[in-house]
């Protein structure tokens, strides 16, 4: 009797036990649309218990009995929480609500100067050169030369050892458009090509375009070389002056009214004319140049630049050799000769 009576208390449990879960179905909608949603996540909590719906937006799930809360969330729709009752099996309906997203409002601030700026320092087959630059480079007769510091930079190749023409990938030297302070340079030589004409003193920087030209500086069929001056007006009075093998140079900066306008002059000159006579030497050939600058700036916005250029070779190779003034003179000139005003508004 003892026997039969563990029996049933063991059968009694066991129902007991397996009547203490319930199934919990249900169906994910769209709010509005009663749009079924596949693949909804359903979390049931405390239990930690996870589905999915299938691709008729139902979900079969059993559970402990007892309170319940089931989360239902969906990609672009709003978390749902619901709170369930489960002591048998139930049946219910779940609805989401498309998730609306305000964004935050965008704000593009552009510098009208910027794009400029991004396709310079983007530029290819350009090349941008300092002062200090062209005066670390050691050439003929210690004079810092612009044209020969290029002359060492890919896509260039030299012509005569020595000499200052410029022939970029296969060009000819004719065919290099030169600028200083944006006017033309036509005859880019001193010294029978030895020498260039841009005086160091007053070089600020050199760009050196060998591809890809602006459209400004269309017609050419080599390369642009743009060398610009000095264009800042100084603290206070500046001299220099040097003496070379070849020629002699002298720089002078005096600013006229405080960080408002100033002026400065260069000159350069071979005197090998001059050595010669002092050895009762005739030799008929002098080259030299003269630059010259006024920077005015009246406005922090308006900067202004007045800009003089002179330079001249010359050679006199048949004279009056007897001195009685009957005979010929007959010489070889070649020199460039410019003036540039820039007016700068910011």
């Amino acid at each position: 009797m003892r026997s039969v009576l563990t029996i049933l208390f063991v059968l009694f449990c066991t129902a007991a036990a397996f009547a203490q879960t319930a199934k919990l179905t249900g169906t994910v909608k769209e709010r509005g649309s009663n749009q079924f949603l596949p693949l909804a996540h359903i979390t049931v909590l405390p239990d930690s218990v996870s589905t999915v719906t299938n691709n008729n937006g139902v979900f079969t799930i059993t559970l402990p009995t007892g309170n319940k809360t089931v989360v239902i969330s969906y990609v672009g729709y709003t978390t749902n929480e619901q709170r369930v009752k489960l002591t048998r099996d139930v049946s219910l309906d779940f609805s989401l609500q498309p998730a609306v997203n305000e964004l935050q409002e965008v704000i593009i601030n552009s510098d009208r100067f910027s794009n400029e700026d991004l396709l310079k320092s983007t530029r290819s087959s350009t090349n941008r050169l300092s002062r200090d630059d062209i005066g670390g480079i050691p050439v003929l007769g210690g004079e810092a030369d612009v044209i020969k510091t290029l002359q060492l930079l890919p896509g260039t190749v030299r012509g005569v050892e020595g000499s200052s023409d410029l022939f970029v990938r296969g060009g000819a030297a004719d065919q290099n458009l030169v600028l200083l302070d944006g006017a033309t340079v036509y005859n880019t030589s001193h010294l029978f090509g030895f020498l260039s004409v841009f005086n160091p003193d007053v070089v600020s920087d050199v760009e050196s375009i060998n591809g890809a030209f602006p459209a400004q500086y269309g017609g050419r069929l080599s390369s642009i070389l743009n060398v610009n001056t000095r264009n800042v007006i100084p603290d206070r009075t500046h001299a220099s002056a040097d003496i070379g093998l070849i020629a002699s140079r002298l720089f002078i900066e005096q600013p006229l009214v405080k960080n408002k306008a100033s002026i400065w002059l260069s000159g350069r000159r071979t005197y090998i004319d001059q050595v010669a006579k002092t050895v009762k030497l005739d030799l008929p050939y002098y080259f030299y140049d003269l630059n010259g600058k006024i920077l005015l700036s009246p406005t922090r916005r308006d900067n202004i630049q007045i800009g003089y250029y002179s330079g001249d070779d010359r050679l006199d190779y048949l004279r009056d050799r007897n001195g009685d003034g009957i005979g010929q003179t007959t010489g070889y000139h070649s020199g460039n000769n410019s003036q540039t005003i820039h007016w700068d508004h910011t």
